[in-house]
């Protein structure tokens, strides 16, 4: 699969802030970087540089840079300019980042290459301005719009990009242009070649789709100017006969010009936008009467004609502009230090701290780093006033002008006032006038101010400069002189101390002092606090690695490590290493002095670059963030205050080990890594989940303690503000939804293999060992998961309504048991034989009571495996929801796998099917197939229903690369391994005394031969009463004899007649008892060819053989649960196959459910060696 080649252009930067212009020249470099999952250099990036004296100002209080008439923009030869991506996968992501070059590169002769300085290294400039990632689909704008316009917000304003389709890719071209053809126009592939060489891909397919009807570049310009302008609508026909052929680049052009199209916008956050906008709630009857009306449109989550009905009903649409991009902000960076000592104070950089003395002081001059008293006076340039600050300066709707000079449109915004067109003549139109400033090789640039304002020094400045320094100097040596003077006594007072407090500290601690005086327009407090910030802009120094450095992938290696994330997940778009030099003095000096033992550990703090970098400036304090709700402007996951006087002093101050311990959704953050010095560290017990208060008994004794946090993990605490120093600064994107590829670990997982059933990645499916196979996006995947997930649920859904339904009907059977017509005609029959004999009497109530019993035994074992059956339907159904609810893709595929895998659905329908064979499960049929012929409920088959159940709908059975199968839990022997299974009983039975087999066929027989003689005495005067054992009712109205030879040896010679199968069967073990193994067989072994192995009494010789004569229990078993499947209610064979299971094939939970059974079927020996069994298996469970 070829790459998709896209052209990437920065074309303008729109409203600059005001401060950034401020205070002489600056220079500023535009990056757009693309995020390819792993990397954010994987591509060339695109650039545009530019200075203040390129801002200009065509809108009153709009300040903007149009680079599209730059050449240096537009030129690769120093790096810069547009590039070209190449994709090879189809989502992409672009992130903005603007950076202001420094002193260090703008006295350079060398231009700006971005990711090199000018000795091979990046440096000597400061980020600024960063972007959200903004996401793309290189597919689409390749083959399909061809051209996309994008503008994204960053702190120094928005940024406007064009993504356009390579020019420079004719193969491609040609052959996106032959596939259009062959499916519009298949006579005009004659002339592609001709086409390809002489007009633009662009212009072609804007052509193209104008003519076929794919594009509507009517219905795009009126919903665009019912936005920003509905009164030149009129204007469309006009504006589309001057563009024609050339829509798409007015439709950049618009863009560009005034703002991004509302069908590029989130629809989410657009219609939020308009519901807040009118004041609107979701949930009242006209905004939900007009969702409902456009519910069934499909084509998109939030339809297209939704809008529509909106607008027709309250109004039209906000500006975008006015809640897309947050109002831009401008840092000045601290200036640079002294190179000698000897350097004058005029030609230092005092001048350019944030509080100068100008500012503070009226009588004393304002003048620039370096200039002389001729330079001061001379004209110097003025930003023009500010307009009062709002989220966004809205500027009028005016259309791109077209390129026509002989037919211009006459618009609000003509040609030369269009950011986005350069204009040749530079005499102003219809009486402006437009400021200009001389520049190298004679040009004229448009200046921001629309006059100059001449500055003149103050004649009233009582003493020179020399002497304003070592004024504020010997201001400073009395203050420190006082501070530590007061606390002398208390604890010892350095001057690094006052370099990890913020201005408003420092003021409040100088005014503490009642030394100093204050006044409105100056004084000495506000001289001290120009002194403290002259000091600190030159202790705290930064400085900007690349990738070339040697401590950048060191930097990178130790972030992952810090916040414990895959290397995948942490993309790092830039490094700066910090210093301060009174805060290394702080920190020296309490691991030296102070602490209890000298150790020291990197930790790491998450949140905005802004607050991170008053963190290192300023030292740090209370953070307003303990939850780290990433995706706001500060996720600090630091500085937690469990302590009201943290506020205005020390700690503690909180370090989370696992920073992204909560975070599930792509965002960008800071890292500022500090060396923490933890000293003698204290650990919390379990059961605290909160750090130890600054009592004085604990600091004498201990630096920090670690305790963790019930919701955030491991957190090391520390108390003072000297045990944290800043070292790294890095700006990333945190991304922990990739998942890592089996075969590439540093690749994410983009791709689904069908055929093998593997994850894979890019690298995989081009060249790896995919290739050529066929794959799904890792997208499409999970929607065929979800879809698989959903049919389970459903399933589990009617599962779990039969059980319900089914409980209902035992409830309704149990009540309706006093009324039962059993016990009507059990009365009535008792009534007649009053007369007869009490013992009569006696015994038919002793016989409806047993009936009762066993009825209520089946009821209560049914409704206890019906109740387990619910409990394992909620069981899955939760595990259903939780992976329905999964918002990642690999997630939904893996939760559908280990369901198919382990086979949960079909043992539970098994499971109903086997343990409550009278309940009427209902059968769910697939939605797209045919229903499947189940086999009838008493058939053989019938016990595992779940291989006739419809498979369910989604993806292929596959197995993850961590998953197990186990297939081995089928509770009976299978026939191969029936030698293996033939072996003593366990040991640990022994001990319980079971009663041995002869023990069971003797009371066998003892019933047998009662029942006979009771009734031969009986005769016909017996009456007839109901039975629960349908098998011998069965077996007694089928008698089949059965020919026994005579026996020799044991059977004194005597010949044997023709007897039943079930009187040979008691035959048999009556011979075995005395010895006669052989005749035994014999009478056995004639029953099995009388019966065959499918009806039950031949199932029971067989049984008996293998159990009694060849020892061999496992085929036993097999017997024994064959004759249980041709007749469920034989009580008698569920005993002797419990028996086995438990004295020899040490299988005592099987044999309890047979027990059970057959105590449900009213077998009272078999119920007491269920409560015997169930009673050794909890004393041993509760030995474990």
């Amino acid at each position: 699969m070829p790459p998709w080649p896209i052209l990437v252009t920065i074309h303008n930067l729109v409203n600059v802030p005001l401060s950034a212009c401020e205070n002489g020249l600056r220079s500023f470099v535009v990056e757009a970087h693309m995020v390819l999952r792993v990397s954010a250099y994987s591509a060339p990036v695109a650039t545009a540089t530019f200075t203040t004296d390129d801002v200009v100002s065509t809108t009153p209080n709009l300040f903007e840079v149009r680079f599209d008439d730059a050449a240096r923009c537009t030129s690769d030869g120093d790096g810069g300019g547009p590039k070209v991506w190449r994709c090879a996968v189809p989502e992409l992501e672009v992130v903005v980042v603007v950076r202001e070059i420094t002193r260090s590169i703008r006295g350079s002769s060398s231009p700006y290459r971005p990711g090199r300085r000018a000795d091979g290294d990046l440096d000597g400039t400061r980020v600024v301005g960063t972007s959200a990632p903004l996401p793309l689909n290189a597919k689409d704008i390749v083959e399909v719009h061809k051209l996309t316009t994008r503008i994204v917000g960053t702190e120094m304003g928005q940024v406007g990009l064009s993504f356009t389709v390579d020019p420079g890719d004719k193969a491609g071209y040609r052959h996106r242009l032959e596939s259009f053809l062959r499916a519009y126009n298949p006579q005009g592939l004659r002339l592609v070649p001709n086409v390809v060489e002489v007009v633009s891909e662009l212009d072609t397919f804007t052509k193209l789709y104008r003519r076929y009807s794919i594009q509507n570049y009517e219905e795009r310009l009126a919903s665009f100017f019912d936005v920003y302008g509905p009164q030149y609508k009129s204007e469309i026909p006009s504006l589309l006969r001057q563009w024609e052929g050339r829509e798409e680049e007015l439709m950049r052009n618009l863009v560009l010009d005034n703002g991004p199209e509302v069908t590029t916008i989130d629809q989410h956050q657009r219609l939020t936008a308009y519901l807040a906008a009118y004041q609107l709630d979701q949930n009242s009857s006209g905004v939900q009467e007009i969702f409902a009306a456009h519910a069934g449109e499909k084509e998109a989550s939030i339809p297209a004609g939704l809008f529509s009905a909106l607008v027709e009903r309250y109004g039209p649409e906000p500006d975008p502009r006015t809640y897309l991009f947050a109002t831009p902000r401008y840092t000045p960076a601290p200036p640079s230090p002294p190179r000698t000592r000897e350097v004058p104070v005029g030609a230092g950089s005092h001048g350019h701290s944030h509080f100068s003395l100008h500012h503070g002081s009226p009588s004393l001059a304002r003048s620039s780093a370096g200039a002389s008293a001729a330079a001061a006076a001379a004209p110097q340039r003025c930003p023009p006033t500010p307009a009062p600050e709002r989220p966004y300066v809205s500027v009028p709707m005016f259309p791109t002008p077209i390129p026509n000079r002989e037919a211009p449109l006459e618009t609000a915004r003509s040609l030369d006032r269009s950011p986005s067109f350069a204009v040749d003549d530079g005499a102003p139109r219809g009486g402006e006038h437009r400021a200009t400033v001389a520049g190298d090789r004679h040009e004229t640039k448009p200046v921001i101010t629309p006059k100059d304002q001449v500055i003149v020094p103050g004649t009233t400045i009582g003493a020179s400069r020399r002497d304003v320094t070592a004024l504020r100097d010997a201001l400073w040596r009395k203050m420190c002189s006082m501070m530590q003077t007061r606390q002398r006594h208390s604890k010892p007072w350095r001057e690094h101390l006052l370099f990890f407090l913020d201005q408003d500290e420092f003021a409040a601690a100088v005014r503490a002092l009642h030394v100093f005086s204050e006044a409105p327009d100056g004084g000495e407090v506000q001289v001290l606090v120009e002194e403290w910030t002259h000091r600190l802009d030159h202790a705290f120094r930064t400085e900007a690695l690349g990738s070339g450095d040697a401590y950048y992938a060191a930097a990178v290696q130790e972030a992952v490590r810090l916040t414990r994330l895959q290397p995948l997940h942490l993309q790092v778009m830039s490094v700066s290493s910090l210093f301060h030099k009174e805060q290394y003095a702080g920190f020296v000096a309490y691991v030296e002095g102070q602490a209890k033992r000298a150790k020291t550990e990197r930790l790491v703090l998450v949140g905005g670059w802004k607050n991170l970098m008053d963190v290192a400036r300023f030292g740090l304090r209370a953070a307003a963030d303990p939850a780290g709700r990433y995706g706001d402007v500060l996720a600090s996951s630091s500085a937690t205050v469990h302590d009201a006087s943290a506020t205005t002093g020390d700690g503690p101050f909180i370090f989370l080990r696992e920073p992204f311990r909560h975070c599930t959704e792509k965002h960008s953050c800071a890292l500022l890594v500090c060396e923490v010095a933890v000293g003698e560290m204290y650990s919390c017990p379990t059961t605290v989940h909160a750090p130890r208060r600054s009592a004085a008994d604990f600091l004498a004794k201990y630096d920090s303690c670690a305790y963790v946090d019930q919701a955030n993990g491991p957190v090391v605490a520390v108390y003072f503000r000297q045990q944290v120093l800043p070292r790294l600064l890095l700006q990333c994107v945190v991304d922990p939804q990739l998942q890592p590829c089996p075969a590439h670990p540093d690749r994410p997982v983009e791709y689904y293999v069908m055929e093998n059933h593997a994850f894979a990645c890019s690298r995989c499916v081009v060249m790896g060992a995919y290739k050529g196979k066929e794959v799904a996006p890792i997208e499409e995947a999970a929607v065929m998961a979800r879809a698989g997930l959903a049919e389970v649920e459903r399933m589990v859904s009617a599962l779990k309504e039969s059980m319900l339904a089914y409980t209902n009907q035992l409830q309704n059977e149990e009540s309706s048991m006093p009324t039962a017509p059993r016990r009507v005609e059990a009365e009535r029959e008792i009534d007649r034989l009053q007369k007869e004999t009490e013992e009569r009497v006696r015994r038919i109530r002793r016989q409806v009571q047993l009936e009762d019993e066993a009825q209520l035994s089946r009821i209560n074992a049914e409704r206890t495996e019906v109740q387990a059956t619910l409990e394992a339907v909620d069981g899955l159904g939760e595990k259903l929801a939780f992976a329905m609810q999964q918002r990642t893709p690999v997630a939904a595929v893996n939760a559908l796998q280990h369901i198919q895998q382990e086979r949960q659905v079909e043992q539970l329908m098994a499971r109903a099917q086997e343990r409550v064979p009278s309940a009427p499960l209902e059968l769910v049929l697939p939605l797209d197939g045919p229903p499947p012929a189940l086999p009838p409920r008493s058939s053989p088959t019938s016990k595992v229903r779940s291989k006739g159940s419809p498979v369910v709908v989604g993806l292929n059975e596959s197995r993850l690369p961590e998953a197990s199968a186990d297939d081995g839990r089928e509770s009976h022997v299978p026939g191969s391994a029936a030698p293996h299974a033939s072996r003593a009983p366990s040991t640990r039975h022994t001990k319980h005394a079971s009663p041995p087999p002869s023990s069971l066929y003797a009371q066998y027989l003892a019933i047998a031969g009662a029942d006979g003689k009771r009734a031969v005495a009986e005769g016909s005067s017996r009456i007839e009463q109901p039975s629960l054992d349908r098998s011998t009712a069965v077996f007694a109205s089928r008698p089949r004899p059965v020919p026994v030879p005579a026996s020799d040896d044991s059977d004194g010679g005597g010949e044997m007649s023709a007897l039943s199968a079930k009187e040979a069967l008691t035959r048999g073990w009556a011979l075995l008892r005395r010895g006669d193994v052989a005749a035994a067989h014999r009478a056995w072994t004639a029953v099995c060819r009388a019966h065959g192995t499918n009806d039950v009494m031949g199932t029971k010789a067989h049984a008996y053989i293998a159990e009694a004569i060849e020892k061999d229990y496992a085929a036993a078993a097999q017997w024994y649960a064959r004759s249980l499947q041709l007749d469920p209610q034989d009580r008698m064979t569920a005993y002797n196959y419990g028996v086995l299971l438990e004295a020899l094939l040490d299988k005592p939970q099987e044999a309890l459910r047979l027990y059970d059974r057959a105590a449900a079927l009213g077998d009272a020996v078999a119920g007491a060696r269920a409560r015997e069994l169930r009673s050794r298996l909890a004393a041993s469970t509760s030995r474990q």
